[in-house]
């Protein structure tokens, strides 16, 4: 994974990869001593998440720290998205979701939760699964069109 900004198409920001939906099916461990029947942990039980979840959160966030290199944003924003994935299987809503927790994480936004996201459908891309996305003014949400237009 490698973040790069698109040139030619100014304000457009592209994480390479496949960012894990934020609602990744949890991984439950046990720690403790062993039974000596079954041989299962016997302590208490801790929710965890997938290494992919883990490992793909945390090279989104060093994409989306090398290529943001202002002050952390602190009022609401509207931000476009097209996620490429190698399946169509995630929940767009749960992508938004990861996404803004990237964004705070990284330092571009004060908090996920003044982010609003316009995405679009997921559409399937093999070779290249990338999260791409731009941040639009307010008063132009309404005449949006593609990365780097004036509105």
């Amino acid at each position: 994974m490698r973040g790069v900004p698109m040139v030619g198409r100014p304000g457009l920001f592209v994480l390479h990869g496949e960012l894990a939906p934020k609602k990744t099916s949890p991984v439950l461990r046990r720690s403790g001593r062993r039974c000596p029947v079954c041989k299962q942990p016997t302590g208490p039980t801790t929710v965890g998440h997938p290494k992919k979840r883990e490992k793909s959160w945390d090279q989104a966030i060093l994409q989306a720290r090398a290529l943001w290199s202002g002050k952390p944003i602190d009022e609401p924003v509207t931000i476009r998205v097209r996620y490429f994935r190698r399946r169509l299987d995630a929940d767009p809503t749960n992508l938004d979701s990861a996404l803004a927790d990237v964004l705070q994480a990284a330092g571009v936004v004060a908090n996920d939760k003044q982010v609003c996201t316009w995405p679009d459908h997921p559409r399937r891309d093999v070779t290249n699964p990338r999260t791409e996305f731009w941040f639009v003014d307010p008063d132009q949400a309404a005449a949006v069109g593609r990365p780097g237009s004036a509105a």
